[in-house]
């Protein structure tokens, strides 16, 4: 996890929402998913934080003003 996603994590944990890091299956995964607060295992919200890799990507840089 990175800074952001650690950033993001203990913002939202301390607001009572218990989050899941890395999620997925393959080499995919979801950066957080949040879990349902009345139905444990179900997950209610996937959260994708774009890292610094996507940022300083061509395709990124070129729909940039």
């Amino acid at each position: 996890m990175n800074d952001f996603e650690a950033d993001v994590f203990d913002a939202l944990s301390a607001q009572g929402i218990e989050l899941v890091p890395q999620v997925g299956c393959s080499k995919f995964r979801i950066d957080l998913v949040a879990s349902h607060p009345s139905q444990p295992g179900r997950f209610v919200l996937a959260i994708e934080c774009d890292g610094a890799t996507y940022h300083s990507s061509q395709r990124y840089l070129s729909t940039r003003l």
